[in-house]
């Protein structure tokens, strides 16, 4: 792992896992729980449950990160609390278009 990488421990649904990223995606993902009044274990369960199964949670997070430092972190995040996707659609919740997933 790149010394450039912080590696954040979590539990997401009652499981145990880790992710790393750089500590600037890390800022923007603390800067969008405080925000939302949640936890960073809410803000990455919530993106992980609404992110196309085949996106890494990594880069899901920096997505939701990009989006949130774009300025269209709040309807983003609005999109997936309120209207989140089933898992199997493509990152709709997170990438915004869906047609951009596989781009």
């Amino acid at each position: 792992m790149s010394r450039h990488l912080v590696k954040r421990s979590l539990v997401l649904s009652g499981h145990g896992t880790s992710v790393a990223l750089e500590p600037e995606f890390w800022r923007a993902i603390d800067a969008i729980a405080m925000e939302n009044k949640l936890g960073i274990s809410q803000v990455v369960e919530a993106i992980d449950a609404t992110r196309d199964p085949q996106r890494p949670l990594a880069s899901a997070l920096r997505v939701a990160a990009l989006h949130h430092a774009s300025g269209e972190g709040e309807a983003i995040w609005r999109q997936i609390t309120v209207g989140a996707p089933s898992a199997s659609a493509p990152d709709a919740a997170v990438d915004g278009d869906p047609d951009l997933a596989d781009a």
